[in-house]
């Protein structure tokens, strides 16, 4: 309203009481401000992007974001909301929205704000660097790669990228595409290690408890594949306990040492010594008197036998594992 002389003259609409509040020198909404304001809403980065009381986004405390012309502000885009701007290297910036269901979005705007074009994000990790922000919340900014195992002297991990990770840097690849978790079925990668010729074994275990291992190149590139029969034949290679029995690579089962031991009768009572070795199925006399394993065991030597009972005490001494070529036992 406009007076003259104090004369009624006209009247003026009052959109936004913030508008005329540097008329009045008067705080009419009481937010303790007199004019509008910025709340800030980040400034993570080198650039800042904020809310005003006009009900508009703005880039730095003055720069509109405007679509067809029109500024935007929350609630222009049904539930999508600005959340981090930052320069893009052009003297323009790159906005990311975010709406209610958790789905992000880029635009790329000029210098001025306005709307140039759109860009699909599809892991928000890949641009967690370019906004100097962890968008998801996981304590990192960027890309982080998981442990999965280190046992040797290659290690293998899973990264926020959905990828397999050998020393935290080559991915596995196979026909040219990065493998990951999911990427073959229930088949995971578990163990990786150097193969001495520049290139590395990769060892997958599916939801079934079977192994396959691949033969990757020193780029990760699969090579070629390997049956695996007994996995505890390779777990020397991986340096890894794959059955869950509390040894790496193949031991000598004690009990049924013990079981066949317990029952033989003192052989001979001028003899200190019985050396005794595995895989047999039973022990018996033969002519000279003397007693042998039925079965010829793996690989025993006498100055390396695997177990030795002292026959005055029946006392078990275990000893090996032992890898030559020799008789059953010997008596000493």
């Amino acid at each position: 309203m406009r007076l003259l002389s104090g004369n009624f003259v006209d009247s003026l609409a009052v959109g936004n009481v913030v508008d005329i509040e540097t008329v009045y020198n008067a705080d009419l909404n009481n937010d303790g401000s007199i004019g509008h304001v910025t709340t800030p809403i980040e400034n993570d980065g080198s650039v800042s992007l904020g809310q005003s009381t006009r009900g508009v986004y703005l880039i730095n405390g003055a720069t509109e974001i405007k679509l067809n012309g029109n500024a935007l502000g929350p609630g222009s885009l049904g539930d999508w909301s600005a959340i981090h701007v930052e320069a893009d290297g052009n003297g323009g910036y790159r906005l990311l929205w975010k709406n209610g269901g958790g789905t992000y979005s880029e635009w790329v705007l000029d210098g001025s704000g306005n709307f140039v074009d759109s860009l699909a994000v599809g892991n928000v990790v890949d641009i967690e660097t370019v906004y100097n922000a962890d968008l998801n919340n996981d304590g990192s900014i960027g890309h982080v790669t998981t442990p999965i195992e280190n046992d040797g002297s290659v290690s293998l991990g899973q990264s926020t990228r959905g990828v397999y990770l050998i020393n935290g840097a080559t991915e596995i690849k196979l026909n040219g595409n990065a493998l990951g978790p999911g990427s073959l079925g229930d088949w995971s990668a578990i163990h990786v290690e150097a193969d001495g010729n520049g290139g590395y074994r990769l060892l997958w275990k599916n939801g079934g408890g079977t192994y396959s291992e691949w033969v990757l190149d020193g780029s990760g590139n699969f090579v070629d594949s390997l049956a695996v029969g007994n996995v505890v034949d390779i777990e020397t290679v991986y340096n890894a306990d794959l059955n869950n029995d509390g040894s790496i690579g193949h031991v000598v089962n004690n009990v049924a040492l013990t079981a066949v031991l317990n029952q033989m009768p003192v052989p001979n009572a001028e003899m200190d010594e019985f050396k005794f070795y595995p895989n047999k199925s039973a022990v018996s006399e033969n002519s000279d008197g003397d007693y042998v394993a039925s079965v010829v065991p793996a690989n025993p030597t006498e100055a390396n036998p695997l177990l030795s009972l002292d026959l005055t005490t029946q006392t078990e001494i275990y000893v090996g594992p032992i890898a030559t070529t020799e008789d059953d036992f010997f008596l000493i």
